[in-house]
């Protein structure tokens, strides 16, 4: 049995996103298991798998703050200290260059500060966010961030991606051989130098740098296993 971790956006949701759902689906249905490690919450990526009857094992959420089965059960949760959340979120407020800012609590957002898996910050000039952004985990060393396209996020810095995976790994005792790992973000780096990583064409250098084979697409990756 093989197991497939794969990003969401960009990764899954691409140009070539149809034949990647059915490559998927194609995978699973030969005793394969497929799982999502993505940046959204549990409330944005359900949605997507639900309208495209993607068959997932286990949601990686949050950037790995969060994990879920199928049955949308919580295995593996790591929040940002409520205390430590309030400061934070006065700083983004107090920016001039930051539109909004808003809790994760991995089923939506919201001003509400508690439960605070995740933050997010809609800044109006990216450049610029670079300075706050390294302003709070400088002041805060129990968080981590980093930019996204259009958003910064901020995490309990034991959060990411391949640590969420390696818990799974020791708690279902999963064959790290049989691990592929895709992706194409400065949010997938552990997940893809960890494990046996794959990179899509369009994903950042750093990343690329980091796998061991860049393809055209996951479906690709998924016809060769």
């Amino acid at each position: 049995m093989s197991i497939v971790v794969s990003d969401f956006d960009n990764t899954i949701l691409d140009k070539n996103y149809l034949n990647n759902i059915n490559a998927i689906k194609n995978f699973v249905s030969r005793g394969n298991t497929f799982i999502i490690a993505t940046g959204r919450n549990i409330e944005s990526i359900k949605s997507e798998v639900d309208k495209y009857n993607i068959p997932v094992e286990y949601y990686i959420c949050n950037d790995g703050a969060v994990i879920y089965d199928k049955y949308l059960t919580v295995i593996y949760r790591k929040d940002i200290d409520e205390y430590i959340a309030k400061e934070i979120i006065k700083i983004l407020n107090n920016d001039l260059n930051i539109a909004e800012a808003f809790i994760d609590n991995t089923n939506g957002y919201s001003k509400d500060i508690r439960n605070v898996n995740k933050i997010i910050a809609k800044p109006i000039d990216m450049h610029k966010a670079e300075f706050v952004l390294s302003r709070i985990v400088k002041s805060y060393p129990c968080v981590i961030g980093y930019l996204s396209k259009h958003f910064i996020n901020i995490n309990n810095n034991l959060a990411s991606k391949g640590n969420a995976l390696k818990y799974l790994v020791n708690f279902y005792h999963l064959d790290e051989n049989e691990i592929y790992t895709i992706g194409d973000g400065v949010n997938d780096i552990d997940l893809i130098s960890n494990y046996l990583g794959f990179t899509v064409n369009s994903a950042i250098d750093d990343l690329k740098s980091s796998s061991y084979k860049t393809v055209s697409s996951l479906e690709e990756l998924l016809n060769r296993l």
